[in-house]
């Protein structure tokens, strides 16, 4: 049997991470604040009859530019291929390369969101940026399904391989005029806490608050309710 995080487990390394990444999230908080113009700036008392208050306009402007040069360039997606890699490897990565890239753009198009301009705001600005992909089965709802264009069948295997290839042939055909199942989201990087292992990156926990409702179906398989 797999092992499955208890909730005990996954709230302690969620403080655990958090002491972990504290002095980054301080930086963050530090960076953004200049950016909001919250930092308060101590006036000579010299200049104290003339000037009641600085505001910093530079931090912003940075960020205004490094975004500009960042998005100048079309979003590209590079997957490395293993060391000396055989023919069939480069052709994998290359396809690869391709699918994800025309899922991007359907995946922008779909969610009229700039997801390129986000992702490199907060590079930019924190100095580090997510992506999270997340799979959305609701899109797909009114898929052709095997009882419908089959009698007394439900499942695929049911079927003779005549029937097999035409239902295959409609889903396909209904799977090309359907939405991508899946949606892009650039998370906060102070909720990304990485975890690293010996062999690189083991995982990754966000840390983020959700309705009550929303929270109760999401952790009832890590223990229960939450606290």
């Amino acid at each position: 049997m797999a092992w499955e995080p208890t909730q005990d487990y996954v709230l302690d390394l969620k403080n655990d991470l958090g002491d972990r990444y504290r002095g980054r999230n301080e930086r963050i908080d530090g960076w953004r604040a200049l950016l909001r113009d919250d930092v308060e700036i101590n006036i000579p008392e010299a200049y104290q009859t003339t000037t009641k208050d600085i505001r910093l306009g530079l931090p912003r402007i940075w960020v205004r530019r490094t975004v500009g040069v960042l998005t100048s360039e079309p979003f590209q997606v590079k997957v490395p291929t293993p060391p000396d890699p055989s023919d069939a490897s480069v052709r994998n990565s290359a396809s690869c390369e391709r699918f994800l890239m025309a899922l991007w753009e359907q995946v922008e198009r779909q969610q009229h969101m700039t997801i390129y301009h986000d992702l490199a705001h907060y590079i930019a600005a924190d100095g580090q940026g997510w992506l999270k992909l997340v799979y959305r089965p609701d899109t797909w709802h009114g898929m052709p399904e095997v009882e419908q264009l089959f009698e007394e069948r439900t499942q695929v295997d049911e079927l003779t391989p005549d029937e097999q290839r035409e239902y295959l042939r409609r889903v396909a055909a209904w799977k090309r005029g359907a939405p991508s199942p899946f949606a892009i989201r650039v998370p906060d990087p102070a909720t990304i806490y990485p975890v690293w292992g010996e062999f690189g990156l083991d995982s990754i926990i966000e840390v983020s608050e959700r309705p009550w409702l929303q929270a109760q179906r999401m952790v009832s398989k890590l223990g229960g309710l939450p606290q």
